[in-house]
C-alpha cells in the first residue's frame, strides 16, 4: 500500500495561532501538498466528533521539514505583513483510500 507523508504545525501569526494540517497529494505524491488550517491540535480530534477544516492553498513539500519564521508579505498597501512561524507538533505517513 503507498504510504504518503503528513504534517501537523503550529502556526503561531502575530494575532493568534492556528494548525495547518498538510498532506502529500496521492494524485501527485511528489508535488506540492495538500492543506487546511484547523483550530485544534490532532490529539484533539476524537474527542471533538466532527472535524472542521479551512481549505489552504497548496504548500510546498519544503513544509514537510520546515520549521521557523514565514517570510513576511506585501499587502495590497505595499506594506510588509509578518506572517509568524511555524513549529512540527505532528508528522507521521498516511495510507490513501477510496
Amino acid at each position: 500500500m503507498l504510504k504518503l507523508p503528513m504534517v501537523m504545525l503550529l502556526h503561531q501569526t502575530p494575532v493568534g495561532s492556528h494548525f495547518d494540517w498538510l498532506l502529500a497529494d496521492p494524485g501527485e505524491p511528489g508535488g506540492r501538498l495538500w492543506s487546511a488550517r484547523c483550530g485544534f491540535k490532532a490529539e484533539d480530534w476524537p474527542k471533538a466528533g466532527c472535524l472542521l477544516l479551512e481549505r489552504l492553498p497548496a504548500h510546498r513539500r519544503r513544509y514537510l521539514t520546515y520549521e521557523g519564521p514565514l517570510a513576511p508579505v506585501v499587502d495590497q498597501q505595499g506594506r510588509m505583513q509578518p506572517r509568524g512561524w511555524v513549529r512540527q507538533v505532528d508528522k507521521g505517513w498516511f495510507e490513501p483510500t477510496l
